[in-house]
């Protein structure tokens, strides 16, 4: 491990050894302990500093050559030293954030943990997270995803699936990083307060009574499930989910009660 005073014209001319490898080090110091350090390689030279942090050696990489050149890699080194004297390990903060999970992996424990044990809209929350969130935002780390990535995320949803789907995005983000502050399995919350970007109106569509005539006639000529369920959507005005779910021992003379673990409210009531 050679120790040198380097300059610039040394460091463009310095080779590796027999190895094809050879680590350089400066005899210029930006700190006590902390020395500057150049691994010269067949292909690549690298600089890095080195220091010891809690009796172990540990290192923190810099940039190559010639792209950072020995100024600008002093000037970084003195700029980790203070880092370090500051009582911060920049190494043991680089490998908690290799051990960071992805927002693609907290997405994918939120819906095998809390989405499908408990949403019957787990399959809704699956697509979204695989057309949009996944191909937009599923590599980065899901503590360092911020307000700018989720807002770039609504805003290309917007332009390819409108600004109603933008919306569920944006509900589906909030719900997963709630979940995951809760468990804290990331320190913050970054959609915490987001307005959708778009606004929604209450749809008060009816259908006319000839429009129901009409429906009538083509459900009456339907003898399968769906027909009769169809039937039974339009007489109660109750959820097609609702329906469909629907059992004799739920009926009782002309009542029927949708229990509470049908409800989508999770309230047991009776038609």
């Amino acid at each position: 491990m050679p120790v040198r005073r380097l300059s610039d014209t040394m460091v463009k001319r310095l080779k590796p050894g027999d190895s094809g490898r050879t680590d350089y080090f400066d005899q210029w110091r930006p700190r006590p302990g902390v020395s500057l350090r150049l691994r010269v390689g067949r292909r690549t030279k690298t600089w890095a500093i080195q220091y010891r942090a809690e009796g172990r050696r540990a290192r923190v990489t810099l940039g190559t050559y010639p792209a950072m050149g020995l100024a600008d890699a002093r000037e970084a080194a003195v700029r980790q030293s203070a880092i370090i004297y500051d009582g911060v390990d920049p190494a043991d903060e680089r490998d908690k954030r290799r051990e960071a999970p992805t927002l693609s992996a907290v997405c994918d424990q939120y819906m095998r943990e809390y989405a499908r044990p408990r949403k019957r809209s787990a399959d809704r929350d699956q697509d979204l997270i695989d057309r949009f969130v996944k191909p937009q935002l599923g590599g980065s780390r899901a503590s360092e995803v911020g307000r700018q990535d989720i807002r770039g995320l609504l805003r290309k949803v917007e332009a390819e699936a409108g600004g109603v789907q933008s919306n569920r995005v944006l509900a589906l983000i909030k719900r997963i990083y709630s979940w995951s502050v809760d468990l804290e399995i990331v320190p913050a919350h970054p959609a915490a307060g987001l307005k959708p970007l778009h606004k929604e109106t209450p749809r008060d569509r009816v259908y006319t009574d000839a429009e129901i005539r009409a429906l009538w006639k083509v459900y009456e000529s339907e003898t399968s499930v769906g027909g009769i369920a169809l039937r039974l959507i339009a007489l109660t005005g109750q959820r097609p989910g609702e329906v469909l779910q629907m059992r004799a021992d739920q009926v009782e003379g002309r009542w029927w009660t949708i229990p509470a673990s049908v409800a989508k409210n999770g309230v047991s009531h009776r038609v």
